[in-house]
């Protein structure tokens, strides 16, 4: 009965991430396979809500904009076996978002290396957020955080000092 029950919560944890309009599916990327897959976080549904109200006890800028969070998804790759087919893909996707409606708000492009920052937004709020990155390492990461955020969300966050300068510390190293 707990099999079925694990299942079951386990179905509606993924099957909560599709329903954002700010999700992005990153398992439609080629150019590896699944035994490249180093590390793949999937956040939505009743997972998400225990994290959500963990938070919100703090009361602080973060936590309140947690409650808007619906998916949270990282993929990363190790070792691509085929590097240009991996890129081609990328670009691919990057191209469907572009079609989609997403905006790339920021995009670097050095040597082999590429990074894009993807938003999907209105003037009301922002529904996702997608950023991919690869290049001549063993690595790829690729991240969508879907939900509805608001300027005010952006504002706060872009205000508290904490989170600008020591409690977010995210290194990418491709």
């Amino acid at each position: 009965m707990r099999v079925i029950w694990f299942a079951m919560m386990m179905f509606m944890t993924s099957a909560g991430l599709t329903q954002s309009r700010g999700y992005v599916d990153l398992d439609q990327l080629s150019g590896f396979s699944e035994d490249d897959v180093v590390v793949d976080v999937k956040l939505g549904g009743w997972i998400l809500g225990l994290a959500r109200e963990a938070a919100r006890e703090s009361g602080d800028a973060e936590a309140e904009i947690l409650q808007r969070v619906e998916s949270v998804r990282v993929k990363i790759l190790s070792d691509t076996h085929n590097r240009d087919q991996f890129a081609a893909s990328g670009e691919r996707l990057t191209q469907d978002l572009l079609s989609r409606g997403w905006e790339e708000v920021a995009t670097i492009r050095e040597d082999n290396d590429r990074v894009y920052v993807m938003v999907l937004g209105s003037e009301e709020a922002i529904d996702g957020i997608t950023i991919l990155l690869w290049g001549d390492s063993d690595e790829a990461v690729l991240v969508n955080v879907a939900g509805r955020f608001t300027a005010r969300d952006v504002a706060a966050l872009l205000e508290n000092e904490d989170f600008l300068h020591g409690d977010l510390n995210v290194d990418f190293d491709i």
